[in-house]
């Protein structure tokens, strides 16, 4: 007779405790679906794409909404991904985290991980009714842009935005060939 070891699954507090106690201090991971996962190390473009993402936003956002910058966000019991930058609403108060409803905005930049963010980020994302996601696809050299689709749930097809158009969200226009070396 065989056996499958039995796969725990994490809920967010769990996820907590776990990481304070037992993981290695600094460690990068977040938790997708109640497994947790190590993120990747960034690279200078990474580093550079968020910094530049994350300051036009901060500067031109205008109707109050805050930018929080690789945050830990609590989608549902059993998802608490980190993306690069989330844009929420604004009004909220000022050390509630904040929640799904609150969210404008989620951009994900993509050096390495591409097909994990289009595979399971995006649809993590839709299903917790986030209205718009970003990835930011340096090989492709492309923004991939899912938007909520009016009346429908869920995103329709992605809209794929190359240098030299212009993307905007919350506001602020941003140039697509500034993202890339």
């Amino acid at each position: 007779m065989t056996s499958v070891p039995r796969r725990h699954r994490f809920t967010v507090e769990e996820y907590y405790q776990v990481a304070e106690r037992s993981l290695a201090p600094g460690a990068k991971v977040e938790l997708i679906d109640g497994a947790i996962f190590d993120m990747t190390p960034q690279g200078p473009w990474h580093v550079e794409c968020i910094r530049l993402l994350s300051e036009s936003l901060i500067r031109g956002v205008d109707g109050g909404e805050r930018v929080y910058v690789q945050s830990t966000l609590r989608l549902s019991q059993w998802s608490a991904p980190e993306p690069d930058i989330v844009v929420t609403r604004g009004g909220l108060n000022q050390w509630a985290a904040p929640q799904v409803g609150d969210i404008r905005l989620v951009i994900e930049v993509a050096d390495t991980t591409i097909d994990y963010d289009l595979a399971t980020k995006v649809p993590l994302y839709e299903r917790a009714g986030v209205p718009e996601v970003w990835v930011v696809d340096r090989e492709g050299r492309q923004v991939h842009v899912f938007r909520q689709s009016g009346a429908a749930s869920g995103y329709g097809p992605p809209d794929i935005i190359r240098s030299p158009d212009r993307l905007s969200s919350c506001g602020v226009p941003v140039d697509i060939g500034s993202l890339f070396p």
